[in-house]
C-alpha cells in the first residue's frame, strides 16, 4: 500500500514536468524579429502566409463561420484568388502552391482571440508592441509595419492603430507582386 502512494506521489509531481515540456516553445519578447514571428495563432495551431488555407478554413467556418465567400479570376498567376471573409478575419488566397494550390497570401484580423506569435491582437496597445518586439519601429499614421529582411521578399506584419494607440486591427502579408 506505501508502495502505491509513493508512486502515485510520484506521478503526480511529474505529471506538471511532463506537461511544461510539451508546451509550444515562446519567444522572447524584444529578441529580433524572425519569420516565426509572421503567424496567426488560434487554438493550439497556427498558420501563416504561404500555407495551404484548407485546415484553417475549415476551423473558422465550424467556430465562427463565414459571412462572405468572393472568388475571381487570379490577378497574377492562372486560377482563383479568394477572399474569406468573417466578422473577425478576412483571408486572402492564391493559387500559389504545387499544381496551382490554394495559398494563403494575406490575413487580416479585425476582432476576436486571434494572436501574433508575440501574443499581441486587437486591443493591445503600442506599449504591448514594444514590450514584444522591441523599440526599433515607426509608428506614423497609426501603423506599425514590422519585418525580418527585405519586405520586397521578407513576410510583413502591420498594426494598424487609434488615435489613443490601441490596435484596431492587424495584417499579416508576404508580398506576391515579385
Amino acid at each position: 500500500m506505501v508502495k502505491r502512494l509513493f508512486i502515485l506521489m510520484l506521478a503526480l509531481l511529474l505529471l506538471p514536468l511532463c506537461a511544461y515540456a510539451e508546451q509550444p516553445q515562446t519567444i522572447k519578447p524584444g529578441s529580433p524579429i524572425t519569420d516565426a514571428d509572421f503567424i496567426v495563432a488560434y487554438e493550439q495551431n497556427t498558420v501563416k502566409p504561404g500555407d495551404d488555407p484548407a485546415e484553417f478554413i475549415r476551423y473558422i467556418e465550424d467556430t465562427i463561420g463565414w459571412t462572405n465567400v468572393v472568388v475571381m479570376n487570379g490577378c497574377l498567376l492562372p486560377g482563383e484568388d479568394k477572399e474569406y471573409e468573417s466578422d473577425e478575419l478576412l483571408i486572402a488566397t492564391i493559387p500559389g502552391g504545387k499544381d496551382g494550390a490554394d495559398t494563403i497570401e494575406s490575413i487580416l484580423v479585425v476582432g476576436g482571440q486571434w494572436k501574433t506569435a508575440r501574443g499581441i491582437m486587437v486591443g493591445s496597445t503600442v506599449a504591448d508592441i514594444e514590450a514584444a518586439y522591441g523599440a526599433g519601429f515607426t509608428h506614423e499614421y497609426g501603423e506599425i509595419t514590422l519585418s525580418a529582411g527585405d519586405p520586397a521578399v521578407s513576410p510583413i506584419i502591420v498594426f494598424m492603430t487609434d488615435d489613443a494607440g490601441v490596435v484596431t486591427e492587424w495584417l499579416l502579408y508576404k508580398n506576391t507582386q515579385v
